[in-house]
């Protein structure tokens, strides 16, 4: 190889680490961390919560100059929360 072909091969070299390394990264993302997951959800298994059970849940309202409609707004919600799920 004569050293003018070597000065076009070893710029060449980051962007082919850029590309494997990114072409590594999809292929890890979409193939191999999926399995994983699935591998590691035949051995563990989450608790389920107890039947009944409904967790706390919060509501952010932003208002600004809602000083007419805020107190319906909280009615509303508050009605959502006494709600019997079934």
């Amino acid at each position: 190889m004569t050293a003018h072909m070597a000065q076009f091969i070893i710029p060449a070299a980051p962007a082919l680490v850029v590309f494997w390394t990114a072409a590594f990264l999809l292929f890890y993302v979409y193939a191999v961390y999926p399995l994983l997951l699935a591998l590691i959800g035949l051995f563990v298994r989450s608790k389920r919560p107890d039947p009944g059970y409904y967790p706390q849940l919060s509501v952010l309202i932003a208002a600004y100059n809602e000083e007419a409609a805020i107190a319906e707004k909280i009615e509303q919600y508050q009605i959502i929360r006494t709600h019997v799920f079934e």
